[in-house]
């Protein structure tokens, strides 16, 4: 496992499941994002794409590591100090104008609402990474250098590899400060749900799926009162269905709930 510290310049912009360029913003980045920023400096080493062909489709070259030397990420602030706020931005949108409303000069531009996730801080991503792969990703990770969209400018300032992480085998609820899937965690104190793309490969190509909720999961993410995210939520965690990790830094001192199916699928 590695546990990178970043520290974001401003924020992120990532857009919700089936959302347009001018809605909302995610509150955590998802998964799949999180692998696209470690993809990115581990393909400008090895081999540098922007994109790759499976099939017919282009896919993000994220699916060149998906499920073969990454397995899982996801992201959490240590303090409650994220918020979402819709940025309003003048457009000139001219070319997608009717020829009637081409004549009118005050139809040329208009205004959009970009949502944006404010969250100028330290975060923690965790990703669980093949074993053979873990010490090169170690240095990888390093290269990190935005999150999302381009804006999204984030420095890295500390990479911490864990390579027999405590495994929890007596609990009931635990902290986190980490967004859990639903399926494998009950909420018990400051959580609220949003839904992430599926770490699925059909979730990195701009096809658009036949059953599209077939690519969606909800995650329970912490949220403190005022819809703030960040810090800790309590959870349950599904003896059965999920694995706990006892994390533990000088500055961290919290658990990591995975998907059992997920860790048994490390090799």
């Amino acid at each position: 496992m590695l546990l990178v510290k970043i520290f974001f310049s401003w924020g992120h912009m990532v857009r919700p499941p089936f959302v347009s360029g001018g809605g909302g913003s995610l509150p955590y980045p998802p998964p799949t994002t999180l692998i696209g920023a470690l993809t990115a400096p581990y393909m400008k080493l090895n081999k540098p794409i922007e994109l790759t062909v499976n099939g017919r489709e282009p896919y993000s070259p994220s699916i060149e590591l998906l499920g073969k030397a990454v397995y899982y990420a996801v992201l959490g602030y240590k303090d409650a100090y994220a918020s979402q706020v819709i940025d309003l931005s003048k457009q000139f949108i001219y070319a997608y104008l009717r020829k009637e409303h081409k004549k009118n000069k005050r139809f040329w531009s208009a205004a959009i609402g970009f949502g944006k996730t404010y969250s100028p801080g330290e975060a923690y991503i965790a990703y669980i990474v093949s074993r053979d792969k873990a010490y090169e990703f170690s240095k990888i990770a390093w290269g990190i250098t935005r999150i999302g969209s381009k804006e999204g400018l984030v420095s890295v300032k500390n990479v911490v590899l864990l390579e027999k992480p405590e495994i929890l085998t007596s609990y009931s609820v635990v902290n986190t400060i980490f967004p859990t899937p639903k399926n494998i965690a009950e909420c018990i104190e400051d959580c609220s749900e949003t839904y992430f793309w599926k770490l699925n490969k059909d979730s990195y190509t701009a096809f658009y799926p036949k059953k599209p909720g077939e690519l969606l999961e909800p995650y329970l993410v912490p949220t403190v009162p005022g819809k703030i995210y960040g810090g800790d939520m309590v959870v349950k965690p599904d003896p059965v269905k999920s694995v706990v990790y006892k994390i533990e830094l000088e500055d961290l001192n919290t658990h990591l709930i995975v998907s059992k199916e997920v860790v048994e699928g490390i090799e």
